[in-house]
């Protein structure tokens, strides 16, 4: 079975949407950038990048253990 060649340059062209903005999202757009593509669009609901750790998202009920180290 006989593939008919693929022009990377083209493909690297080609719109990319990434869906998030937070750690997955944002290491996705960093690593196709360094492998070449060129039009990446990222997409968030949120002002801010980062996620569950964007600085405008506040937990107002989550608690965290508090960690104790002993000597």
């Amino acid at each position: 079975m006989h593939y008919p060649s693929i022009d990377r340059s083209a493909v690297r062209r080609e719109p990319v949407c990434i869906v998030g903005a937070g750690p997955s999202g944002l290491v996705t757009a960093h690593t196709l950038l360094q492998d070449g593509f060129e039009n990446i669009h990222v997409f968030t609901k949120d002002r801010t990048v980062g996620g569950v750790w964007a600085r405008d998202r506040i937990y107002p009920t989550m608690m965290l253990n508090k960690c104790v180290l002993l000597a």
